[in-house]
């Protein structure tokens, strides 16, 4: 087992995902770009169950833990990192879990070195503390947030809805999890596109660029009001 697994999931779901399909594209560029600006011993995991044959070899495909919960659409199958057998599955003490979407434009040392059982993205939204586009964490070190949903995902849904938190699976993580756990903030160099990076030059604190909504770094017309996409997404 190693220390730390970059790790990715690669799905599509119409029901979901607006425009864009992700593809072997994202995983390449962004496994790449995050080797770029990680001087730590690390490794890449994808958990897919679509074509694999164009993603890049150094990246370790993977079939996701359990598919139960496919057909709730969204991004429901992100809990499963916090499964206890998470760091089995990935061979790592360590995660770092990004979007697909995410443009690393900076370096990573700082924020993967933190020694902090976890860390997540500050949500936006003020009801909602955590935005889980980019996830830190010790494997396994916080099973309840699975098991509690495996138990009863349609009482989750509703739970996480009737607390005021939007999303899906961010919305039942911040309801599971302590409020103050580490949060990353555009103070990190941890930007939201379109609050902070949309038609801007980066600042220099920039360290990654996290895609909320429904534009995405592949998008021609994003490329085109931002020439920082190039220079980062390849």
């Amino acid at each position: 087992m190693t220390a730390l697994a970059i790790v990715t999931m690669l799905w599509h779901d119409p029901r979901y995902r607006r425009g864009q399909p992700y593809d072997a594209r994202h995983v390449n560029r962004l496994a790449w770009s995050v080797s770029r600006n990680l001087t730590i011993p690390h490794h890449h995991v994808c958990l897919t169950e679509e074509d694999t044959s164009e993603i890049n070899s150094g990246v370790t495909c993977l079939p996701f833990p359990t598919h139960d919960y496919d057909r709730m659409g969204g991004c429901w199958r992100k809990l499963q990192l916090f499964g206890e057998e998470i760091g089995q599955i990935v061979d790592a003490e360590r995660l770092l879990y990004l979007d697909l979407d995410t443009v690393i434009c900076g370096s990573l040392d700082p924020l993967v070195c933190e020694d902090v059982p976890i860390a997540l993205v500050r949500c936006r939204d003020k009801r909602t503390p955590y935005n889980t586009s980019a996830i830190l964490m010790t494997a396994g070190r916080f099973p309840h947030i699975w098991d509690s949903f495996v138990a009863d995902p349609v009482a989750a849904t509703r739970d996480s809805a009737l607390a005021g938190m939007i999303g899906d699976d961010q919305a039942w993580v911040s309801l599971r999890l302590d409020p103050h756990q580490r949060a990353w903030s555009a103070e990190d160099g941890v930007l939201n596109f379109e609050q902070h990076a949309d038609g801007r030059e980066l600042p220099e604190n920039a360290r990654m660029v996290y895609f909320a909504g429904p534009h995405d770094p592949a998008q021609s017309e994003v490329q085109a009001r931002n020439p920082w996409v190039e220079r980062h997404w390849r």
